[in-house]
């Protein structure tokens, strides 16, 4: 990613002088940062026009708010007078005429006399931004994932492994964080190629991928602070496209044996600022969907999911649901009866059990609770509530008369 552009102070006064120019925010970010790519050009673009609304007034005297009123206005610094050579006052229309300006694009306008010099505040219209080439942002998207040999079909002799994997943040960007390693896309596409690595060292015949949530750090902001720990360029759809290449380039694709996927979201794969507002975390659906379409078999639920393999049952959740639930209710809403329940969630970045009925430690003929380690090992936020670890993954080998477990650390 484009590091440079990662204080919004250090180029802020580089976009000032150009707004009021007439120049589109598309052009000014162009003009002002003519080497970036096509993913942290969209994200230059948003700050411009953050930049733009923070403005007192442009250089014609303009306030860039989206009302007029008395108070929005500063004294005229220019000599755009509204004055005819008669003494008589200008219209709107023979003001834009005049000086230049497009009155198509005006939204609304203020006239002001009271500071010495009659002229018009006036508040354009955003300027239409040039068409997406979508290409392009593909293109960007495979040039950031690393080229990388797929896996292959090897001889089924019945073993079965069951690979746990959670908390991925797609798109945090930790840099030089008191007890948070580092993180951004580059380190975690080196993650999952290390993860499928080792799931091809252990020669399963069959190998079932489930993934308990939290897909990306963000479609958009979750936390209020989170801005400040998500890499430039990846927003919206791009971060959904993103992820989507991304786990299947540098994971699934990889895997020999790869017979199905489990999914379900997490609290950060909202489609919304707030999970209140998207409570079935549509993003982690989408990505579901898009690797559907890449020919993957794969059962997604938005909060919880139930399979068996062999003599066990597994229940999957993120963590951030069923607080109050038992163990025990778990297996009687979403298990078998009369096998051994494996409840596993994740959400806490840590191997830790948080003290709730949920997340106790049971281990019984019934049911077994673990908390999986986080591919992604935190940020500020996580860091200050206490919740760090390594980064990690599980698997799951049942077989004949029991049931085998690995945590596995990853770099």
């Amino acid at each position: 990613m484009a590091s440079k552009y990662r204080k919004w102070s250090d180029y802020d006064n580089r976009i000032k002088p150009l707004i009021g120019t007439g120049l589109n925010p598309s052009q000014i970010a162009s003009k002002v940062f003519p080497d970036a790519n096509k993913l942290d050009r969209d994200s230059l673009i948003r700050r411009v026009k953050t930049v733009i609304k923070k403005v007192d007034s442009l250089i014609i005297g303009l306030n860039n708010n989206s009302e007029t009123s008395a108070n929005d206005y500063t004294p005229h610094k220019s000599n755009l007078s509204a004055m005819k050579p008669d003494g008589s006052p200008m219209s709107i229309d023979e003001y834009c005429a005049a000086h230049g300006f497009d009155r198509a694009m005006v939204s609304s306008s203020k006239f002001i006399s009271h500071n010495g010099t009659a002229f018009y505040n006036i508040v354009f219209k955003d300027a239409p931004e040039e068409d997406k080439d979508y290409s392009e942002i593909y293109s960007e998207i495979q040039n950031r994932i690393k080229k990388i040999k797929k896996g292959t079909r090897l001889p089924n002799r019945g073993r079965t492994g069951l690979v746990v994997i959670s908390d991925i943040h797609m798109g945090a960007w930790i840099k030089n964080i008191d007890n948070c390693p580092d993180f951004d896309i580059d380190i975690l596409t080196d993650k999952l190629i290390e993860i499928s690595d080792r799931i091809n060292t252990l020669n399963y015949d069959n190998v079932v991928v489930s993934f308990l949530g939290d897909y990306v750090e963000g479609v958009f902001s979750k936390h209020k602070n989170s801005w400040q720990g998500m890499e430039n360029g990846l927003f919206g759809a791009e971060m959904i496209i993103t992820a989507t290449e991304l786990l299947s380039t540098a994971l699934l694709e990889r895997i020999n044996n790869l017979q199905e996927i489990k999914m379900i979201s997490g609290n950060h794969d909202c489609l919304t600022v707030s999970k209140d507002d998207d409570p079935d975390y549509g993003a982690g659906m989408l990505l579901a969907y898009g690797l559907k379409l890449k020919g993957y078999n794969v059962k997604h639920n938005n909060h919880v999911n139930s399979f068996e393999i062999g003599e066990y049952s597994f229940i999957t959740h993120h963590g951030d649901h069923f607080r109050k639930a038992t163990p025990e209710s778990m297996v009687l809403r979403f298990g078998v009866q009369g096998k051994q329940n494996i409840i596993l969630s994740g959400h806490l970045h840590s191997r830790a059990m948080k003290s709730t009925k949920a997340f106790q430690e049971v281990d019984s003929a019934d049911v077994r609770v673990y908390k999986a380690p986080s591919i992604f090992t935190g940020n500020t936020y996580s860091s200050n509530l206490g919740f760090t670890s390594t980064s990690g993954f599980m698997i799951f080998e049942p077989y004949k008369g029991g049931l085998s477990v690995t945590d596995f650390t990853i770099k």
